[in-house]
């Protein structure tokens, strides 16, 4: 049956190193192909192992606390009473419950923390996939030469990658594929956002030039002297794919992913240097180190090369001084929610109220990924995933520091420096939420955890199986998209001629848009929509309540104000 998880551990990478392609699959039919083959390669994986679950053997405390972070979505979405719900997070409680006719529309009782619970079951099923895609990995990596080709498939997709991009920025400018424009300032390859282009880009960068120092530590111990005859050549292969990556990285000119490769550079050397027995081969990884982010800065256009030397002033730009404004809200909406946050998954329906600027604007993401899980999921949800993630790559790098094979312990420190650089860049952006950037992530823990080796357990085994059972129905139960009124329709029927007509039309409005608020409450349009039915009906008093609260969910939304003046009495 090894067969089938190399088929299961094929289809994995496979699909990671074919999401950069679908615009990063951020696109909702995209993620959910992606999500769907690597639901069928953690389903191939199981059938495979005949029931034995190898896992990496992890701290008790690193296991628990994973339970608890893969649990946290599932209490997010557990009714509350309303008492209990505003003591863990007053800002869903004011969602849920809000006073005069907006609370007659919603009705009583026990209530979610999420605000939204379609979201945050779709975050749910994205994080909880990835989460278990990284753990089973890594037992499998080990079998046979697998966990060479994972490393040869990441550096032909980033050869690919970069290779079009640069073309596709000569001959298509900020037209993605030649045809499609997209609503940013600066798309690269087939990404909408240079960043995150950036982000997977210097990723896998750091695993190639790990994997390089990893395959001349092998022909050093096993050539001695002659190594540079025997093994010369891999290193160098690797070394100038990761160079490539590396040069096409920082011609995105984006200075966030610029600082978390360096970061990433860093976090290399001193793994290198901490587990190298010879202090000369560490020094001379830290000299390698510095020649490569010397011959990528220097190989960058000179406008890239000034972007780049002007960081140190990008908190007077706009986009500097938007994302301080951003965190400032977020920090607000935090504060509101600090226990449990307001559901993983919700951020853009949580944050309007808290803006200080920027109304026009949709904020789906506060440009920083420790601030949206503080927000989302509270100290509870930012607590114990900061815990998980210490203990977990404080595991790896002692698996790493011990592993008898040179080639083994280089790629696993790649990969350690690759999650680094991710974790840096999410202080300034979110990779981690575009799917192809958190596919590749998983898959890179996997390489890190591999060298843990793994371990069969019956508690484990069982733990597997009600993990994949549970993420598997909750994607099939999942609808393709959001049910919504078709407002349009229902408008027309609303101001019908015929007074009969008119009346039932109207009252199936009405009954759509509470249908749509139980599943949204934080949708201002929706509660906009049910004033202008209220007026229609004569409820002139019930309809400025109902604008007047639609209003506090989003103040700084430009017309919204006006428009709900019209309904007061």
């Amino acid at each position: 049956m090894s067969r089938v998880v190399t088929a299961a551990t094929a289809l994995a990478v496979a699909a990671a190193c074919l999401a950069p392609w679908a615009f990063g699959a951020v696109p909702a039919p995209f993620e959910r192909g992606l999500l769907a083959a690597l639901l069928a390669a953690l389903a191939l994986g199981a059938i495979g192992e005949r029931g034995a679950a190898g896992w990496p053997p992890l701290p008790p405390k690193a296991a628990s606390l994973l339970g608890l972070v893969l649990l946290l979505p599932a209490l997010q979405l557990v009714p509350l009473p309303p008492a209990l719900l505003a003591a863990l997070s007053p800002a869903a409680a004011a969602v849920w419950h809000p006073a005069g006719a907006a609370g007659e529309a919603l009705g009583g009782g026990f209530r979610p923390l999420s605000i939204r619970p379609e979201a945050t079951a779709r975050a749910a099923l994205y994080a909880g996939t990835l989460a278990l895609l990284a753990l089973r990995l890594g037992p499998w990596l080990l079998a046979g030469r697998r966990y060479r080709a994972v490393v040869v498939a990441l550096g032909a997709t980033g050869l690919g990658l970069a290779g079009y991009a640069v073309y596709a920025r000569q001959a298509f400018g900020e037209l993605l594929y030649g045809r499609y424009a997209v609503p940013t300032l600066a798309p690269f390859g087939p990404y909408v956002s240079r960043n995150h282009f950036a982000g997977w880009t210097f990723c896998a960068a750091l695993v190639l030039l790990g994997a390089a120092i990893g395959i001349a530590s092998r022909a050093r111990a096993r050539h001695g002297a002659q190594w540079t005859e025997r093994g010369a050549a891999g290193a160098a292969l690797a070394l100038a794919v990761a160079l490539a990556l590396a040069v096409t990285g920082l011609a995105t000119g984006s200075r966030g992913g610029a600082v978390a490769f360096v970061a990433g550079l860093l976090a290399l050397g001193a793994l290198r240097w901490s587990a190298g027995r010879a202090r000369r081969g560490a020094l001379a990884v830290l000299a390698l180190l510095l020649l490569a982010a010397g011959v990528a800065f220097t190989s960058a256009a000179p406008e890239v090369r000034s972007r780049l030397g002007a960081l140190g002033s990008a908190h007077r730009e706009v986009s500097g001084s938007f994302r301080l404004e951003v965190w400032r809200d977020t920090l607000s909406l935090a504060a509101r929610a600090p226990v449990a946050g307001t559901g993983l998954g919700t951020f853009a329906d949580a944050l309007p109220p808290f803006k200080t600027a920027h109304g026009a604007l949709r904020v789906e993401h506060p440009e920083n990924e420790w601030l949206e899980l503080l927000a989302e999921g509270g100290a509870l949800g930012f607590l114990a995933t900061t815990f998980l993630l210490l203990l977990m790559l404080r595991s790896a790098i002692g698996a790493a520091a011990t592993c008898p094979d040179p080639w083994l312990r280089g790629v696993a420190h790649g990969a350690l420096a690759g999650l680094c650089a991710l974790l840096a860049h999410g202080l300034i952006d979110f990779n981690l939420r575009i799917p192809a950037n958190g596919a590749l992530a998983a898959v890179v823990a996997g390489l890190a955890l591999a060298p843990l080796g793994a371990r069969p357990s019956p508690r484990a085994t069982v733990g597997a199986a009600a993990s994949l059972c549970a993420l598997v129905a909750l994607a099939i139960a999942l609808p393709a998209s959001s049910p919504r009124p078709d407002f349009p329709a229902e408008r027309a029927g609303s101001l019908a001629r015929d007074p009969i007509v008119r009346d039932i039309k109207q009252r199936r409005f009405e009954l759509e848009l509470r249908r749509a608020l139980q599943q949204r409450p934080a949708d201002a349009e929706s509660w906009l929509l049910l004033a202008w039915v209220a007026e229609l009906r004569g409820e002139r008093g019930r309809a400025a309540d109902l604008a007047a609260h639609a209003v506090s969910l989003d103040p700084l939304r430009p017309g919204l104000a006006d428009a709900a003046r019209r309904f007061a009495p």
